[in-house]
């Protein structure tokens, strides 16, 4: 995606193409192509590594509400428009999934990890992220992590 202008509308056209509202119910596809085999805890399973990638990849299948949020954490589509802004740098979203099993199944993004030494990365990170429960950004290591 060249446009982070036109990023939002991509995303939802992508959203769109998946089903709209609805989320995608099938924890095994979801799973393969997280390439996890989740163990539910409480019906939990948290993550730590997502690359954008399988962020994409999870979205396409209809697997990502992007206009979800932890309380008071940006929405998924906020992150995911960070992450396309600096898709050079060396970030990981954090997160978990919720079983099948529940009523509130979904992928919940629940912050980023980063390497970063730019400047304007972390001047960015800072103004979006920092109300975070945890929250460092220092030179070659950010990380945000909403409850």
């Amino acid at each position: 995606m060249a446009n982070i202008d036109n990023i939002v509308e991509y995303l939802q056209s992508i959203m769109s193409e998946a089903g709209g509202g609805e989320l995608n119910r099938d924890d095994k596809l979801r799973q393969e192509l997280m390439g996890i085999s989740a163990k539910y805890s409480g019906g939990i399973y948290s993550f730590r590594d997502m690359s954008v990638g399988t962020f994409d990849a999870l979205l396409k299948n209809g697997f990502i509400d992007l206009y979800g949020r932890l309380y008071w954490s940006p929405t998924i589509a906020q992150f995911r428009v960070f992450a396309e802004k600096y898709k050079d740098e060396d970030m990981r979203f954090t997160g978990y999934l919720v079983s099948p099993d529940r009523e509130d199944y979904r992928v919940s993004i629940e912050g980023i990890v980063a390497n970063s030494l730019n400047q304007q990365f972390m001047q960015d990170f800072k103004m979006l992220f920092m109300m975070a429960d945890e929250f460092e950004c220092r030179d070659g290591y950010q990380r945000c992590w909403f409850d």
